[in-house]
């Protein structure tokens, strides 16, 4: 019959003497896989860039000048009265618990960050105060060699839209980008009011 307890006993003061001569440790560990990178959330506000009054006037808005050269999108049909009350129910405003600012357009936001193969893993979007009527947004990844971007367009919207999961490939350290004030990033509300990026980034190494 095996004397197991005799057995482990053994074992034991034989890896004592080997730990005891200096072989590493480590060379009896198992493998660790590496992290993932720590992704970056940012969230900026968007800006608020004057009228479309074409698309206003579509609509059943008009934008009318006051004081001061003011302007502001008034509706006048009653479809347009109750879409802009039921927009201002329910538009987004203020500080949020997650400390995310929406202005007095909405929310624009990029998150992601470089992982392997100069891969960067991103999500982006925006959340405005009432429905879109037409709406662009671009992402360009600039590294120090090379870098590449992404575009989207679309027509009638409800009042968010995002994408994630998303990737583009840049070598080198950089910076990853939703342009601010551009044509090429922004939202068009049914009221004729044009909301911009607010130019949402993060580097990468």
């Amino acid at each position: 019959m095996k004397k197991r307890g005799t057995t482990v006993a053994v074992v034991g003061v034989a890896f004592a003497a080997i730990t005891a001569l200096g072989v590493p440790a480590a060379a009896n560990a198992a493998t660790v896989a590496p992290s993932s990178p720590a992704t970056v959330h940012i969230s900026i506000p968007m800006t608020f860039g004057g009228y479309d009054v074409a698309v206003a006037e579509e609509d059943g808005y008009q934008i009318v000048t006051g004081p001061g050269g003011v302007q502001k999108s008034v509706p006048v049909t009653p479809a347009a009265k109750q879409e802009a009350a039921a927009a201002a129910a329910t538009a987004p405003s203020g500080v949020h618990t997650d400390d995310e600012v929406n202005g007095n357009c909405g929310l624009s936001y990029l998150d992601g960050s470089k992982g392997a193969n100069n891969t960067i893993t991103y999500d982006t979007g925006w959340l405005v105060r009432d429905a879109v009527k037409k709406w662009h947004w671009y992402v360009e990844a600039d590294g120090f060699l090379t870098g590449s971007h992404h575009s989207w367009s679309g027509t009638a919207h409800d009042a968010e839209w995002g994408v994630s999961n998303q990737k583009l490939t840049a070598i080198g350290p950089g910076t990853i980008f939703v342009p601010g004030v551009s044509a090429e990033a922004e939202t068009v509300l049914v009221d004729g009011s044009t909301c911009y990026s607010g130019g949402p980034s993060f580097d990468f190494g």
